[in-house]
Formats: C-alpha cells, structure tokens, sequence
C-alpha cells in the first residue's frame, strides 16, 4: 500500500509537469522537413509529420514501471518556448482551422483494441501492405488509396520505431521485465495478460501523436489472456489489479483531468450481458487508485448481477466519483437507430464525458455544435438583439455583411417577433419553436462546415489503421473510411429554458402578472425595479423535475421539437445529428476551469426562470440547481417523459446524495434499486456525488488541505480545488437526497 501511495504522489507531480508542447513542436518540425512530394498530399503529410515526433520525442521509463508510456516531464528550453505559438499556429493552418488544430475529434474515439491484440501491429504493416500491391491501377480511386496505404505504411513503420526506443530505454535503465515485453508488443500479438496490456496501452499512448483513443471495453478486449493467464498459474487476480492499477496512474499521468474512458459490462451483440472477474477488478481499481481518471461507466441491462451494481454503490458511498451508470438498452436501441448493426451498437464508448462513440468503427463528431434554448429566449423577448453579446451565435456589433446576414432571417420572422402579437401561449410558442429552428439550423450549418473541412484536411492516418472499415475501403477515418459518422449537437441550459417557458406561460398567460412586453423589460433591465416578480418566479412558479406533468410537458416539447428539427439535417458523410444534454469542457474563468454551462452563462442575459443575467445555466437533463423540491423520485419520473434513445450526443443526470443516506447495506440497496428503477424507466445516464456540503465548502475556502478531493462534475470527474468559483457554487448547490426504494406501481417513492 506504502508504494502504491509513492506512486500515486509520483503519478500527479508527472502529470503537473508533463510535456505536451514538445509534441506540437516536434509535429510542425516534421511539417516543415517533409519532402516537396509528400507536402502535396495531406494523408502522407501528416504520417511523416507523426513519424518525425515518434522518432524524437523524448522517452522515458522509470525503473519501476510495469508499463511503459508516458509524456516526457523535461522542461522547454528558452528557443523552444519562444517558437510554441507558431508551432500551434501551424497546426492549426494545417487543419484549416479545425478545432483542436491537430486531431479532428480530440480524443473522442476508441480504436480496435481487439484487431491490435489478434494480429499485432507487424500485421496491420502487412495487411496494409498486401492491400496497397492489390490495388487495380484502371479503377479511378487508385492514387487516392496508394496515398492512404501509404501514410498508413508510414506511421505504423514509425510506431515500431517509438517502441524500440522506449524498448531501449527500459533495458538502460534496469526495467528489464517491461523491457521484454516491449521486445514482442505491440510488434507481435501478445501472448499473456501484461503483454496484451502493454500493447494496449502503448499504442493507445502513441494515438495521442494522431488522434488520440481512450481505453474502451478492457474486461471485453483483456479477458481472454486474463482467463489464460489464470488457469495456466501465471498470473493472479490480485497481481492482474495490481497492473490494472498501473494503467490507472498511467490514464492520470498522460491525461491529468482531461476525461479518458473506461466503460465496463453491457450486452454482446446476442443481448446477453457482459460481467466477468476483470469487469469486477476494474471497478475495484476505482477505489485502488482513487484519483481523478480514468473516467470509468458501467453499462447497465437488467440482467447486471446484484452484487456488481451494490459494488459500484459502494464505491460510490465513500466519496468516490466513478462508476457512472449508463442505460445499455437504450443506447443499443438509439445506435440501432442511427444505422449500427448489433455487432457495432453493443460496443460503444462514453467518450470522455457521456458523448456515445461506437469503439473501432467510427469517425463522430461529439459537440459539433451547442444549441442554446435560453439565448434564443433572450433574443427573442430582445427585439431580436442580445442583451449580453455572444459572437458564437448573434454578432451585435459586426460589419454590414454580417448585420444583414442575420437580420434577413430574423424580418423573416424568426428571431425577431412583435411581443404584443402573442396573445395566447400557443401563439408564443410557435413563435418561439420558428426562433429555436434559425438556431438549429446556424449551428447544424458551423458543424457541417467544421465536418466537410475535416474530410479534407484533418486525416488521422494510425488511428485509420485500427478504424473499420478503413483499410477495407482504403481511406481515412476521417474521408468515409469509417462505418459511423455522426455528430452530436448539444443543448447548453436544457432546465433552464424549459423553467422560463414554464414561467411565461405562468406570468404572462395565466396569473397575468405582466404582460409580455413588460416582462422582456424586465428582463432587459436584469430585474432590476422586478425582484418581488424574480422572487415570486423563483420561489412560487412550477419547475421542471419534479414530477409535475404541467410543467414537465413543456420540456418534453421542448426536447421533441429539437430532436425533429435535429432529424431534418445530414453531414457530408451522410449520416445525421443527434442531440445531448450535458456540460463538458467550458475553458477557464479567472484562469480556473469551468463547464461550458458556466461559461455559456456569461453570455447569456436573465431569463424568464428568474436566472440573472451572467449566472451559470443548468447542467445537464435534470432539474436547475435547487429546483428539485420533490426529491430524486420527482426528478426520475420527470426526466424519464423524454425518449432518451435519440440522445447519442451524450445526456447526464446529475444526482447528490447526502454521506449519511448511503451509511449501511441496507441504505446501498435502496440505491441500487433506485437505478435499477431509473434505467427501466429509460433514463440513459446517473452519476452521484456522495460528498458532504460542509466539506465542499471547506476545500473551497482552504484547496491546499484537499488536492485530490474529487467530484463529479457534469459528465466528468475533476478535483474539487482546480474547479472555478462559480462551478464550486453551483455543486454545492445541487440538492442533496436521500435514498429511494421501488414503489408499488413501478416507479419510484421515496423513503
């Protein structure tokens, strides 16, 4: 335990000083080296450039290491820190601008782990090799597939070549037994479980020159050489979570608190579940290692063993911030939807936070673009202008192109509306509905446009090598060569916009408080000379999630409508957009990080749910901060009104449970029951916090006494300490339950 604890400390000092500039730097080097012939052809261009970094990023192995790869914590000199920014700058020209100037979908996908473990990586150098000298020179696709085979050629000679220099490294300095291992792997098909782990990790590792990859099903992919292993007397399961534990401090050192994934259990493509030892052993490494990743989630179906769930319970009941629990049945039933065979549809991955990839097969685009109901609001009740600017969505003080570019569609009745024309609530919402689908259809159009410029001039050529079916198609994961291509549209302040459209109808239609203009003023003048109308709205008006089918009605409306207008639009790769409901990485605030709830909130006015202008929106599916009155039953029953199944953009569900409420057996069955009664219900996602308020509230005043105190955030993990003031407040403000059990009817009662 004493080493492990060594580790761990070791494991957040590595991450704290990692090098990752020295890979930007080390790829536009290999950009500008490249051959006149190679630069004209992008595929091979940025092979080359991976190639070059793989060849000269600097390597190290600590004696100790039982697997190897990692990020080199050697300082930039000087003359490499003053040349950062344009490095950057010409990665970012090299994608034409694309969002994470390098990869395309910034880590949000999972290669064929179970391809790399069967034939190795000295296979894939042969397939590819064997389907480059097949090609017909008379079909017209032929030089187009050479330059795909060819980049293909390029990274994976270069990936052997990263793996020699890490082999040689293990050997000088006394690592020997990871040395061995590097002797075979990820060259050669591995033979026992550390030697399938290693290669695993490794290339996963390397991914990150290209694309990047998380760690996907390891209890599918690894239990084969675990079962091996185990019968054959060489390995034991307290040795095999001792090296799951290992590639737990890896996640930590290369990732820090960027979520990497691991997601366990679920169906196989016959619909029987997946639960084995290591499946167990992984979510017994939550607990083992204890720090912010990997990002792990258990796939529930209804036939998830007792005693796995109440595992996962008790991680949760000691503080812990993984396991999330996801729906299986009705993400299968959305990916089928969307085209996947069953083969393909069981095996997906929560990409970083709950954004559904399917693993080794596709190419999706998760938060292509952020939805934004309440800022619709703003502006509509705004005379068709914002109060608070967001260039993103509305260019207030742009050039006459741009002014007229957005007030055409807005005379043409969609943004901009004479408020005294509604006179009843059906009025306002048509209106409101004509609002909402200019949005759509402006963020649907930038996704579009980011995905068509991807196919172009974003190629990821290793992770192509491990995405089906591209070596099959001869092209890039990124052109088509994929199975899977879709884009995940996210709505930012889901609760909030349904609260305020509760609290018009509420204010304005029925009660008559203030008419509509009069509430738009209001709103314009942030309440000011309106707190008794803010307080009414705030402490008297029906809210979302709290089993009120009047109020919640208006959120599956809501929901609905942008679920069909989302249906209406295809990328250039043909497949669709689907929606989610949740709050990833919003940047930083005050130099401390933030969700993009937070951050999407400085940019939006007040808004009619009695929210100030600037103040964070909701989170995630579920309620608004302290508007859950009615507890986690209210909440579950109002949540579950929506098809979940339409949301493979990824939907959370945060829930805070109170320390005391999870104290015996008894109490952890309870919560068991309660998310087994949730997912039949068909929520798609839960995730806890089981944290006490004073103690938050401690870390916040004094974070050096709690560096590694961890919480959920929306889909994410992070430490509490790194989180920014306002994301701080609103965690602390979730309401905190107790726990449930099943009522007589089959939905769930409080106890």
């Amino acid at each position: 335990m004493q080493e492990l604890e060594r580790k761990k400390r070791r494991a957040l000092r590595i991450a704290e000083q990692r090098n990752t500039a020295l890979v930007d730097l080390l790829l536009a080097e290999g950009l500008r080296e490249c051959h006149p012939v190679d630069a004209a052809l992008p595929n091979v261009r940025r092979a080359r450039a991976i190639a070059h970094a793989f060849d000269r990023y600097p390597v190290e192995v600590l004696p100790d290491d039982l697997l190897a790869g990692r990020y080199c914590t050697r300082p930039l000199t000087p003359d490499e820190e003053a040349t950062v920014p344009a490095a950057r700058a010409r990665l970012y020209q090299e994608t034409a601008g694309l969002r994470f100037g390098w990869g395309v979908t910034g880590r949000h996908r999972v290669i064929d782990f179970r391809k790399l473990l069967r034939v190795g990586v000295r296979g894939l150098l042969e397939e590819v090799m064997d389907r480059e000298r097949a090609l017909d020179l008379r079909r017209p696709e032929y030089a187009e597939r050479r330059g795909f085979y060819r980049s293909c050629r390029i990274v994976l000679e270069g990936l052997l070549r990263f793996a020699a220099r890490y082999c040689r490294a293990a050997r000088q300095c006394g690592a020997d037994r990871t040395a061995d291992l590097l002797a075979r792997v990820p060259g050669r098909p591995p033979r026992t479980f550390h030697e399938a782990l290693q290669s695993a990790w490794f290339v996963q590792f390397a991914t990150i020159f290209d694309d990047g990859s998380s760690t996907g099903r390891p209890d599918r992919y690894l239990y084969p050489f675990y079962r091996r292993d185990l019968e054959e007397g060489g390995l034991t399961p307290e040795d095999a979570l001792e090296l799951i534990a290992e590639l737990y401090l890896r996640s930590n050192e290369v990732y820090e608190e960027w979520p990497e994934t691991i997601m366990l259990g679920g169906s196989d493509p016959e619909g029987e579940p997946v639960c084995n030892e290591l499946t167990r052993l992984f979510i017994e490494a939550v607990e083992t290692v204890g720090l912010v990743n990997p990002n792990v989630g258990l796939c529930y179906c209804e036939e998830t063993p007792e005693d796995l769930l109440l595992k996962c319970v008790e991680k949760i009941s000691r503080g812990l911030s993984h396991p999330a629990i996801f729906n299986d049945r009705v993400i299968r039933r959305g990916l089928e939807a969307a085209g996947l065979a069953s083969e393909d549809a069981c095996n997906y991955i929560n990409s970083t936070c709950v954004e559904i990839t399917p693993i080794g097969c596709s190419n999706v685009l998760v938060t292509a673009s952020h939805v934004s109901p309440a800022k619709v609001l703003e502006v509509m009740l705004n005379r068709g202008r914002q109060t608070v600017p967001d260039e993103r969505h509305l260019p207030r003080d742009a050039g006459e192109d741009a002014v007229q570019r957005w007030q055409r569609p807005l005379q043409q009745g969609g943004m901009r509306v004479d408020l005294r024309q509604l006179g009843t609530f059906e009025q306002f919402m048509d209106a409101y509905r004509r609002a909402l689908a200019v949005m759509v259809r402006d963020c649907v159009g930038a996704a579009a446009e980011y995905f068509w410029r991807a196919t172009r001039y974003a190629a990821a050529p290793l992770v192509s090598c491990l995405t089906r079916d591209c070596l099959e198609r001869g092209r890039d994961a990124t052109a088509g060569g994929a199975r899977s291509n879709y884009c995940g549209m996210n709505v930012a302040g889901f609760a909030t916009a349904a609260d305020a459209l509760c609290a018009v109808r509420e204010v304005v239609y029925r009660r008559r408080m203030a008419s509509l203009p009069e509430l738009a003023e209001a709103l314009r003048r942030n309440f000011a000379g309106a707190e008794p109308l803010r307080r009414w709205i705030l402490n008297r008006c029906p809210r979302y999630g709290n089993d009120d089918p009047d109020a919640d009605a208006l959120a599956v409306d809501l929901y609905s409508f942008l679920c069909e207008e989302l249906a209406r639009y295809r990328n250039c790769l043909g497949d669709g957009f689907y929606v989610g409901a949740f709050s990833g990485w919003g940047g930083r605030v005050d130099g401390r990080r933030v969700s993009s709830n937070v951050s999407r909130g400085l940019v939006t006015g007040a808004t009619p749910d009695g929210r100030l202008a600037g103040e964070p929106l909701s989170e995630c599916i579920g309620p608004a901060p302290g508007s859950d009155g009615a507890g986690l039953t209210a909440l579950a029953n109002s949540i579950t009104r929506m098809d979940h199944s339409h949301g493979l953009g990824g939907i959370s569900l945060n829930c805070r449970l109170s320390p005391g409420s999870l104290g015996t057996a008894r109490d952890r069955r309870k919560v068991a029951r309660f998310i087994r009664q949730l997912m039949r219900q068909g929520a798609f996602h839960v995730q806890f916090n089981v944290v006490d308020s004073a103690l938050l509230r401690e870390a916040r005043a004094h974070p050096e006494r709690h560096p590694t105190l961890t919480v959920r955030v929306a889909g994410y993990s992070a430490y509490f300490s790194n989180l920014g003031q306002p994301l701080q407040a609103q965690i602390i403000a979730r309401a905190e339950h107790g726990p449930q059990h099943r009522g007589a009817e089959g939905r769930t009662e409080a106890t």
